[in-house]
């Protein structure tokens, strides 16, 4: 059975190339975004390198969705062995500070960002620990290293996505599990998102010691 790689936001640059880069593989690829309809030019793409590729919507901050989709990709694909969370859905102009910021939007914020990366990740880690291996991956821009207060919301819950990976990593990786942060800058150009793919491909593929 071939290996399974699920990759939210799917629809980002780096979601791209990372899908592109493990089909390469050979993995299969759970193409997950919060839209259906820009998917299908990737999901045809995917299709030259022979490896089955499924395309499912998945809203970040509902919990119920992210345990139907999961439960999707399972039945369809089998249990990812790697997953990159890379979530893109903004409900709110950036640059946005605390003055002028509605508690709906940070809300928002933190349920497409933190708590969605919180809710996914324990639906694949199940899996990843029966099988004693996999990787989980969450990226996200610089801002996850510092507070910046043009950004209010954006900062604060990307943040608190660094700290919920380093969490994660001590509990499971002594289980075999690869939880990693991720820091990305703004990716806008193709070659610019290969590198950061190829990066992502390495640390899953690196040996379990390091």
């Amino acid at each position: 059975q071939r290996p399974v790689a699920a990759i939210f936001d799917c629809c980002t640059a780096l979601g791209r190339a990372v899908s592109r880069r493990f089909a390469r593989e050979g993995f299969a690829i759970a193409l997950l975004s919060t839209k259906q309809q820009p998917v299908a030019l990737l999901s045809h793409d995917l299709s030259s390198f022979g490896t089955p590729v499924k395309s499912l919507t998945l809203n970040p901050s509902d919990p119920e969705d992210v345990k139907s989709t999961f439960e999707q990709v399972h039945s369809l694909l089998g249990t990812p062995s790697i997953f990159l969370f890379n979530s893109s859905a903004w409900p709110y102009k950036t640059g946005s500070g605390i003055l002028d910021i509605q508690p709906e939007q940070f809300r928002s914020a933190w349920g497409n960002s933190l708590f969605g990366a919180f809710l996914a990740t324990k639906e694949v880690l199940p899996g990843m620990v029966r099988e004693g291996r996999g990787s989980v991956i969450l990226a996200g821009p610089r801002v996850e290293m510092g507070p910046a207060h043009y950004d209010y919301a954006r900062t604060v819950s990307r943040f608190g996505l660094r700290s919920f990976a380093q969490s994660t990593a001590r509990e499971f990786s002594p289980q075999g599990v690869h939880v990693v942060h991720l820091v990305t800058d703004q990716i806008a150009e193709k070659g610019e998102a290969d590198g950061y793919a190829e990066t992502v491909w390495r640390l899953h593929a690196q040996d379990r010691s390091a």
